[in-house]
């Protein structure tokens, strides 16, 4: 994993895969938004296409736990395509 500091913010950003065990390490807010099914399974089918996002998810950490403030309906496509498609490591 790469972790890099953004000085200016004094917040840090990493890159690390994503796998299906690794989806359980966020914690989703309460207060989030609705979920748009037709949203999500439009992202699935961009990961099953071999697409990416463009956006990454973001988090911040509290008591080692990743709590997703950005990224709702992008995490729940990425449960999604790896119970269909269990054989992928990670994305």
């Amino acid at each position: 994993m790469r972790t890099k500091k953004i000085h200016r913010l004094g917040a840090t950003y990493t890159k690390q895969l994503i796998g299906k065990d690794d989806t359980k390490m966020f914690e989703v807010l309460g207060n989030r938004r609705d979920i748009r099914q037709a949203t999500v399974t439009k992202l699935r089918r961009l990961l099953e296409n071999g697409e990416h996002f463009d956006t990454p998810l973001m988090a911040n950490i509290i008591d080692g736990k990743l709590r997703l403030l950005d990224g709702n309906l992008r995490l729940e496509a990425i449960k999604l395509f790896l119970v269909k498609n269990p054989d992928n490591l990670s994305l």
